[in-house]
């Protein structure tokens, strides 16, 4: 094979990318695809968002190659500046021959494998694993969500996505707040946060991007009011509800450091259990050694298993789960999802926002998590106030700023601040919080389609469908019946083949270099 010969990459990529003028065009689109879909750690280059390869949990080969030469070619200390994908061709079309035809046949695997979970699957409930129907491997249950629905295919919507009562509270919700703690010593409100929201530039550039994220989904993005029609459409006028608000519940127990997409198939799968009378998992948080599927897995699943132990001994009420003085973001979140628009869910999100815009390294995380650029020993606080670093380079890194306020002497007062904003815009609260998640998901590493709740719960249902053989009808109503929880939406390559893992095993030993010597993370860390 000639260097510049590529075409097991055409094979492989070119049915999927078929618009790419180059068959490395083609994988470098495929790598900045799977990286939106399955990425974490989201940071900016050159003022394009690019997704951080590595999946929030289960395997972490997951992304094929992007992983190493993103966390290299991106590195603040090696120099950065390309996408994911462009890093990974880069370092493909470099490689001397012997290194690519190693990279070759993992890479054909995994395609052979993602091609056969594109097919159908069936859920097992006693391995609690989807399974494979067809091919060679039939059988063999899949690690990751199976493929998006293949191109042009496409189902009736269950609800009408421009309906514009959706783009107001439901009506006959409740609206009220929630109680908040306060700090029994010292300041009420903590000094960087007391500059944040008294820094009038940082606010007006905050309204400027929740404007910006008002349509076409913020305004309705917490409009859970179709994910109720649909518990109805499959259980009746006296289940459905009480089924919607168990789900309701497990979604607002799983979400903490989930992205929408994953945080509905995870709860679907806790819903599941108690569908079927299944007793919660208990994990390491609890002094068990229960774990979820690695589909449903999350690397702070044993704080989902928790909050999902916690919802069920308090007959599903988050309120009574959980004293929203101490944890307050679940129960906020839970709130809006039932159509209380008053209390603001100050994630991870909502706390970037204002503190990236500001500058301030005081908000500057002093570790990075795993898959983020510097991982594992890298000090962002540190690196910038040092003059390591610049300020705009961490800007450009939203997994480099801390992700949640102090829930006594900051959360308070950043939901406040959200409500300043919402009044006037003469918006409700979760709905500024909403338009600003969307309008600033750039700056803050979103990484999340600009979809509504009920949108992304759709999306699910329809990937379920498809992939299962089933109407979308019939897997709505498998859903809430407990016949199944649902499929997720992954990008293409995400499940990673038993020969990947080998190879990939193999670069991870410590100081592991290529065949044709390219370059490894550690060498740059």
């Amino acid at each position: 094979m000639a260097r510049d010969d590529y075409s097991w990459l055409e094979r492989l990529y070119g049915d999927l990318y078929q618009g790419a003028a180059h068959p490395l065009n083609a994988l470098s689109q495929g790598f900045d695809l799977g990286a939106q879909a399955i990425g974490s750690g989201v940071g900016r280059i050159a003022g394009e968002p690019f997704p951080g390869l590595f999946p929030a949990y289960g395997d972490p080969r997951a992304s094929l190659l992007g992983q190493d030469v993103t966390a290299s070619l991106q590195s603040p200390i090696h120099g950065g500046g390309v996408s994911p994908g462009a890093a990974t061709t880069t370092m493909l079309a470099a490689a001397p021959l012997a290194a690519r035809a190693k990279i070759a046949a993992p890479l054909a695997e995994e395609a052979e494998a993602a091609k056969i979970a594109g097919g159908r699957v069936a859920w097992d409930p006693d391995q609690e694993r989807w399974l494979l129907q067809e091919g060679k491997k039939a059988g063999q249950p899949i690690t990751n969500s199976p493929l998006d629905l293949p191109k042009g295919q496409t189902y009736p919507n269950l609800f009408d996505p421009n309906d514009p009562a959706l783009a107001m509270r439901p009506a006959g919700a409740g609206q009220f707040d929630l109680p908040r703690g306060q700090m029994k010593k010292g300041p009420a409100v903590s000094d960087r946060v007391s500059d944040l929201i008294n820094n009038d530039d940082v606010r007006n550039q905050v309204i400027d991007y929740v404007k910006q994220g008002m349509q076409p989904s913020g305004l309705a993005w917490y409009n859970t009011s179709p994910v109720l029609d649909s518990a109805v459409r499959a259980l009746g006028p006296d289940q459905g509800p009480l089924a919607y608000q168990k789900f309701m519940a497990f979604t607002g127990g799983t979400s903490p450091q989930m992205k929408v997409p994953p945080n509905i198939r995870t709860a679907s799968y806790y819903y599941w259990r108690d569908a079927n009378e299944k007793p919660p998992l208990e994990g390491r948080l609890q002094g068990g050694t229960d774990a979820p599927p690695p589909i449903y897995g999350h690397y702070v699943q044993g704080l989902h298993m928790q909050n999902v132990a916690k919802i069920a001994a308090a007959d599903y009420d988050p309120l009574a789960a959980y004293d929203p003085t101490v944890n307050p973001k679940p129960p906020s979140f839970n709130q809006g999802l039932l159509g209380n628009y008053s209390p603001v869910t100050v994630d991870m999100h909502a706390f970037k926002l204002p503190a990236m815009l500001s500058r301030d390294p005081r908000f500057l995380a002093t570790g990075v998590p795993k898959g983020a650029p510097g991982y594992p020993d890298f000090n962002p606080r540190e690196a910038v106030t040092s003059g390591e670093i610049s300020m705009d380079e961490a800007f450009r890194n939203p997994a480099w700023w801390e992700e949640a306020p102090h829930p006594q002497k900051e959360y308070p007062a950043l939901e406040q601040y959200w409500k300043g904003i919402a009044k006037d815009l003469n918006l409700d609260p979760a709905q500024a919080q909403a338009s600003g998640w969307i309008g600033g998901g750039d700056i803050t590493g979103l990484g999340s389609k600009p979809q509504t709740f009920a949108q992304a719960f759709q999306d699910r249902i329809f990937n379920t469908a498809y992939r299962t053989g089933q109407s979308p009808q019939d897997a709505e109503k498998g859903f809430w019946t407990g016949a199944h929880p649902l499929l997720g939406v992954a990008g293409a390559g995400a499940l990673a083949s038993p020969a990947l893992q080998q190879y990939w095993d193999g670069r991870q030993a410590p100081g592991a270099t290529d065949q044709g010597g390219a370059p490894q993370p550690s060498q740059f860390y």
